[in-house]
């Protein structure tokens, strides 16, 4: 099963916040991936906790987190390919001369870059 491409965002709609693909969607046209529950319309507890019990900014929270996850995503990918592929000369006992560890060093400091940049967009 394949997911819907991202990068994502999150928008806010009347009664949630809503995940729409940032590719080939303009904020408001509800090509959304996934919505994120708020206070129901007419919830006497509206002004501040959702009727599962959770607040809005708890909601917002989740909709963040859920809209990061295409990079999350990438991110673990790219990281988990450089780290078999260098795992895997290491039990093999292939010889690795420094300019090929020095590349892995330099991708694995581009993918963790690109970690950094996805986890902070999950906790914004």
């Amino acid at each position: 099963m394949k997911h819907t491409p991202g990068p994502w965002r999150v928008c806010k709609r009347a009664s949630c916040w809503a995940i729409q693909p940032i590719t080939g969607a303009a904020p408001g046209n509800h090509n959304d991936v996934v919505y994120v529950a708020t206070p129901y319309p007419g919830d006497p507890t509206a002004g501040s906790v959702t009727s599962q019990g959770r607040t809005k900014e708890e909601c917002e929270a989740n909709a963040q987190l859920i809209a990061a996850a295409p990079e999350l995503l990438e991110a673990l990918d790219n990281c988990q390919q450089v780290m078999d592929a260098a795992a895997g000369q290491i039990s093999s006992g292939e010889y690795i001369d420094p300019a090929e560890l020095q590349a892995v060093a330099d991708q694995l400091a581009e993918y963790a870059m690109h970690a950094r940049a996805a986890i902070a967009k999950a906790r914004s």
